[in-house]
């Protein structure tokens, strides 16, 4: 016997043997937890001959015997024939002894036509076993879902013993002052453990409001070409910002490793580019940039490892667990002697669990240290500030440096729009040495609004 997926192939031969038309085969087997146990009645449902044969069977007649002598009136029984997507209900079902139900079948079967019966007898005459007994055989079918619970119990472990942050978090307390231990890209890092496009940004906001360059946005009149896809389409002229960069370099030292990278990344061409030209160059520095920022991190010590490493070691370790369990499972399943006819699914199922879990855990198995947990509590605190403190109780307008400082901050954290909010009303400045555009002298809600499209 072989077999292939949920089927199994008998084959039934001798060597150099020839089989003749009167040759008769009697094939024994046994099933377990055919028969089903309904609150009214007990009933056997069975596909005696599936819709997978190829050939034609000339007769067919079927006799099931109840494990006791059932009056006929007491059974109820049918039968349906034909392919999978049609059944006719052309069985008659006879009783020709006390406790037996036979089918005869009045036709040949055409290829890829099968037989399903049905019986139903009232209960009390079948024992079904006890529950540690069905307990017993259900985790003899279902045992494969042991691995991802053995998983889950060990990642927990893992996690409490590896991947919680050193120390307890200090309750959150309002923060409205530089954190001044580490830079706004940093921040955004330690925050979510991850270095973000938006990380990014706030470097190059922090590099500009120490005066590295100066963001201008200007004002120019667009006209398409006649000849282009923009005129075609009826686009007419308008008037469009553009976001400029201009590098200062006089200011061009103390810088860490990924503050350098950004800079250089920016004004890689020339001392004064555009922003239109960098959505073609600047991203290729990315990944350069991102693995700056970690080894920042790392060195100032805010985790006790990289963060990404932690990530792609769960995942590996997950996909080679759920691949461990799939075999595992598939391997025992075909030496099985009885097995359902979906029994494959179980393993499969259980590696889609395994890797499920590796998954949840992934993301929260980098450890931040004592001094990490402090700056993420710093932002948690920045961020209680911002979102409960209202700008009438907040003097803003007496230190507009405050708003300089930590804007690169607020715009890691995605508060930058209630930042500037709070500033809304007070004297402010009217300029700003590393910014040349609309919105400075007017609202600082406008101005973030602006400095958020020229970044």
């Amino acid at each position: 016997m072989e077999r292939r997926r949920r089927n199994a192939r008998i084959r039934i031969e001798r060597a150099h043997h020839l089989l003749s038309d009167s040759s008769l085969y009697v094939i024994r087997y046994r099933i377990h937890n055919a028969v089903r146990n309904f609150p009214d009645h007990d009933a056997l449902y069975w596909p005696v001959i599936s819709n997978e044969w190829y050939a034609r069977i000339e007769s067919v007649s079927v006799t099931v015997h109840l494990p006791t002598r059932l009056p006929a009136d007491s059974v109820r029984a049918a039968a349906v024939v034909g392919t999978s997507r049609s059944h006719e209900p052309g069985v008659r079902p006879t009783f020709p002894v006390r406790g037996a139900v036979a089918f005869p079948v009045p036709r040949p079967l055409q290829p890829w036509e099968g037989m399903t019966v049905a019986i139903a007898w009232p209960k009390g005459y079948v024992a079904f076993p006890e529950k540690p007994v069905r307990l017993q055989s259900i985790l003899a079918d279902n045992w494969v879902f042991l691995f991802p619970l053995f998983f889950l119990l060990l990642l927990w472990r893992g996690y409490r013993q590896q991947g919680q942050d050193e120390g307890a978090p200090d309750s959150v307390v309002v923060r409205y002052r530089p954190p001044g231990e580490i830079t706004p890209a940093e921040l955004g890092a330690v925050v979510d453990e991850r270095v973000q496009l938006r990380d990014i940004g706030g470097c190059i906001l922090e590099l500009a409001v120490r005066g590295y360059f100066t963001i201008h946005r200007r004002l120019f009149h667009w006209t398409p070409d006649e000849e282009s896809l923009a005129s075609l389409l009826g686009y007419e002229p308008e008037s469009v910002y553009e976001t400029v960069f201009e590098r200062n370099k006089q200011a061009d030292g103390n810088l860490l490793p990924h503050q350098r990278k950004v800079l250089d990344a920016l004004f890689e061409s020339d001392d004064t580019v555009r922003m239109s030209d960098l959505a073609s160059t600047f991203y290729r520095h990315l990944p350069e940039i991102r693995d700056a920022i970690y080894r920042q991190c790392i060195h100032h010590g805010f985790f006790t490892a990289d963060p990404r490493t932690i990530r792609r070691r769960y995942l590996n370790k997950g996909v080679g667990f759920a691949f461990l369990t799939a075999a595992v499972g598939l391997i025992a399943t075909a030496f099985r002697t009885s097995v359902s006819s979906y029994a494959s699914l179980a393993p499969l199922i259980a590696a889609g669990l395994t890797l499920f879990v590796f998954l949840a855990f992934a993301p929260v198995m980098p450890k931040r240290t004592r001094l990490g947990l402090k700056m993420k509590n710093w932002a948690l605190g920045f961020e209680e500030f911002v979102s409960r403190v209202g700008a009438d109780k907040f003097r803003a307008d007496t230190d507009w440096s405050t708003f300089e400082t930590l804007l690169p901050y607020s715009l890691v954290l995605g508060i930058s729009v209630a930042w500037a909010r709070m500033f809304e009303g007070g004297s402010g400045r009217t300029s700003l040495p590393w910014y040349v555009g609309p919105g400075v002298s007017s609202s600082p809600l406008l101005f973030e609004h602006a400095l958020a499209t020229a970044l």
